[in-house]
C-alpha cells in the first residue's frame, strides 16, 4: 500500500501536521508527502501546451501527482480565509492538464481510483465549505471521488487537533481502516 500525503500549511508542526503524523504512525506501507509551501510547485500558466500534448509543460514535483502511483492521497490543511491556502489552491489548477487534453484532445486522463481523505483544520469562524469543495475537487481529479473521508478539527482556537479527541480517535480508525480494507 503507498500513500500520498499532500500538506497545505506553511506550518509543518501546526495542526493539520499534527493529523497527519497521527495517520502516520499507525498506518502500515509506504508514504509519499508532498509539503506544497516546500516543494517546487508552479500554478498553471495558461500556456496551451496540454491542449495539443497529454502531458504539462512545467517540469516541477507535480510529477508526484500525475505519476498517479497511490493507492490512497490525502489533503491535510488547514482554511484560510474560508478556503485552502495560496498554494493548494495553485496546485489545483494543474489539474486543467486532464480538462485540455479531455476537451482540446478528445483523451481521458485515467487515473487509477483510490481512497482519500481530507484532514481539515481551522479555528476562528469555522467556515469551511470553500475549502472542502476544492479539496474535494483536488481528490476528485487525483481518483479519490469514491471513498473519501472528511475529518476535522475545527476548534483549533482552543483546542489544538492533537488534543481533540474525536478528531484523532477518526485518523486512527481512518488507518486501520485502510490498513485492513
Amino acid at each position: 500500500m503507498k500513500t500520498l500525503i499532500i500538506y497545505g500549511s506553511p506550518r509543518k508542526n501546526g495542526d493539520s501536521a499534527s493529523m497527519a503524523h497521527i495517520l502516520k504512525e499507525y498506518l502500515h506501507g509506504d508514504i509519499v508527502e508532498l509539503d506544497t509551501y516546500r516543494a517546487k510547485l508552479s500554478p498553471c500558466i495558461d500556456c496551451r501546451y496540454c491542449t495539443k500534448n497529454t502531458a504539462c509543460s512545467i517540469n516541477d514535483d507535480m510529477a508526484v501527482i500525475y505519476d498517479d502511483d497511490f493507492d490512497n492521497v490525502v489533503i491535510a490543511t488547514p482554511v484560510h480565509t474560508s478556503t485552502l491556502p495560496g498554494p493548494l489552491v495553485s496546485l489545483s489548477s494543474r489539474f486543467q492538464v486532464y480538462f485540455c487534453n479531455k476537451v482540446f484532445m478528445g483523451t481521458e486522463t485515467t487515473v487509477r481510483p483510490k481512497r482519500s481523505a481530507i484532514l481539515l483544520s481551522g479555528g476562528g469562524m469555522g467556515r469551511p465549505d470553500e475549502a472542502l469543495r476544492l479539496a474535494k475537487f483536488m481528490l476528485g481529479q487525483m481518483g479519490g471521488a469514491k471513498d473519501m473521508q472528511l475529518i476535522t478539527s475545527l476548534d483549533t482556537d482552543k483546542v489544538p487537533a492533537k488534543d481533540d479527541a474525536a478528531a484523532v480517535q477518526r485518523v486512527i480508525e481512518l488507518a486501520e481502516r485502510w490498513n485492513f480494507g
